[in-house]
C-alpha cells in the first residue's frame, strides 16, 4: 500500500526530466502486430518505484519477490490487452495483496542526474536480523550446521522462517 500518511505536496517535475529522471525511449511491440517507437516521461512513476522497490526488499524474501517479479509480466500484459476482469489477473491481485500487507516503511532518495538512490530505508516489518544472518559467532546463524548437499553446496533450511515468524508474531 503506497499511500501516503498526510497529503503529498504537489512537485513541479520539471527537474527530474532536466537529468532524465523516468525518461524511456523504446522500440516496442504493439498490440496489432506493428512496432513503433515511444518516449514516455514518467519521473513520479520511477521515483515511486524505486522507493516501492527498496521497502521491498527489505519485507519480502527472495522467492516471493521473484514471483512478484514474474506475474508482474504477465500482469501487465492483461492489463494491456485489456483483460482487467479477467479471473486470473483477479486472482494475481489476490497474492499481490497478501504478499505486500507487510511492505510499508519509508525511505528516503536522492536524485542527480537521472538516477535515483537510496539514502535510508526503514520498516516496522524489516525480515533482515543482524541476530539471524550475522557470521559472527555465538549469533543465530551457525554455518558449521548448514546443511550440505553430496557435492558439498549448501542447501539452505529456510532460516528466513524464523525472520517470518519474528514478524508475524507467529
Amino acid at each position: 500500500n503506497c499511500i501516503p500518511e498526510e497529503p503529498l505536496q504537489p512537485v513541479r517535475g520539471g527537474h527530474f526530466l532536466q537529468h532524465g529522471i523516468g525518461r524511456i525511449d523504446m522500440v516496442e511491440n504493439r498490440l496489432v502486430g506493428m512496432k513503433s517507437h515511444g518516449v514516455y516521461k514518467t519521473p513520479g512513476d520511477t521515483i515511486m518505484a524505486a522507493a516501492v522497490r527498496e521497502l521491498e526488499s527489505l519485507t519480502l524474501d527472495r522467492e516471493i519477490m521473484q514471483w512478484k517479479d514474474i506475474l508482474a509480466l504477465k500482469y501487465t500484459k492483461l492489463v494491456y490487452v485489456g483483460r482487467w476482469f479477467d479471473p486470473l489477473q483477479q486472482s494475481m491481485d489476490a497474492f499481490m495483496e497478501k504478499v505486500t500487507e507487510t511492505t510499508t516503511g519509508s525511505v528516503t532518495l536522492k536524485l542527480y542526474k537521472g538516477s535515483v538512490n537510496i539514502a535510508s530505508r526503514k520498516s516496522p516489518y524489516i525480515l533482515y536480523g543482524e541476530d539471524i544472518s550475522s557470521f559472527e559467532n555465538g549469533k543465530i546463524y551457525n554455518q558449521a550446521k548448514t546443511l550440505r548437499d553430496s557435492s558439498g553446496c549448501m542447501v539452505s533450511p529456510h532460516e528466513c522462517g524464523q525472520c517470518w515468524t519474528r514478524v508475524y508474531k507467529i
